[in-house]
C-alpha cells in the first residue's frame, strides 16, 4: 500500500513537471511573436528619433554659433569700452 502511495505520488509529481513545461513551451511560443513586434517598435522608435535629431541638428547648430557670435562681439565692446575709459583717465 505505501509503495502503490509512493508511485502514485512520483506519476503526479511526473505529470506536473510536464505540465509545467508544456506550459512553459506555450508561452515562449505566444511571447516570442510579441518579444518581436516589441522589438520592430523600439527600432521604429529609434529610427524616427533619430531622423528628427538630424533633422533639427543643423539650426541647432546655427543657433549656438549665432550666440557665439553675438558674445563675441559683446566681449570686443567691453574691451573697447574698457580702453576708451583707460585712454581718458
Amino acid at each position: 500500500m505505501v509503495a502503490d502511495a509512493e508511485s502514485h505520488g512520483q506519476r503526479l509529481a511526473a505529470d506536473s513537471a510536464q505540465r509545467r513545461e508544456q506550459e512553459l513551451g506555450a508561452a515562449r511560443t505566444t511571447a516570442e511573436p510579441l518579444l518581436a513586434a516589441m522589438r520592430a517598435e523600439a527600432y521604429e522608435e529609434i529610427r524616427a528619433q533619430r531622423a528628427q535629431a538630424e533633422q533639427e541638428l543643423p539650426a541647432y547648430i546655427e543657433r549656438r554659433h549665432r550666440k557665439v557670435d553675438r558674445l563675441v562681439q559683446a566681449a570686443r565692446r567691453e574691451r573697447r569700452r574698457a580702453a576708451g575709459e583707460s585712454e581718458s583717465t
